[in-house]
């Protein structure tokens, strides 16, 4: 649709970025082509993608924790968050910090009472027809995502047993 389009007095050429990338009737036509994923649910696919992620997620791990202990990263880290953390410990005793902030606080909600009534908004709000419907969607929400987590970790084991099992075979 661009090629021959004019930019200031040029015209222009469109061509594929990759030279052996799939033309637009190539895609269309691997579309309709079943890969099986359609007959998977969003679970199972979700659950592969976490399984393959795990994996991926150890390998990384592993990676950083020896370039850790190659170039000490955290060691650098820690000792550095030591010393603000005794700065900042320092400047509290002398300026009494956290004290006045704790008593500022404190007598702030004695005056307004704030946290009662947080708890009673909450409360009410919780105990209301949407308040009910939230917390079903998130008690669902919540199974639906152990659920998933579960077949992750299931169907990880069961590449890792199949890992195993492939070599000595």
């Amino acid at each position: 649709m661009l090629t021959n389009a004019m930019i200031v007095d040029s015209q222009i050429v469109v061509k594929q970025y990759f030279d052996g990338a799939p033309s637009a009737e190539d895609a269309a036509a691997s579309a309709g082509e079943a890969s099986g994923q359609e007959a998977k649910s969003r679970a199972r696919i979700l659950a592969e993608l976490l399984a393959a992620g795990y994996q991926l997620q150890d390998q990384v791990i592993a990676k950083g924790l020896e370039l850790d202990a190659k170039y000490g990263v955290s060691a650098y880290a820690q000792q550095y968050y030591e010393q603000v953390k005794g700065n900042l410990q320092q400047l509290d005793e002398k300026y009494k910090v956290t004290e006045q902030v704790t008593q500022r606080a404190v007598d702030i909600d004695s005056k307004y009472h704030i946290q009662e009534r947080a708890k009673t908004y909450v409360d009410s709000a919780l105990q209301s027809a949407p308040g009910q419907r939230v917390q079903g969607i998130v008690q669902d929400l919540t199974t639906q995502i152990a659920g998933v987590h579960a077949e992750a970790k299931k169907i990880l084991e069961s590449k890792a047993t199949e890992a195993t099992a492939a070599p000595s075979s």
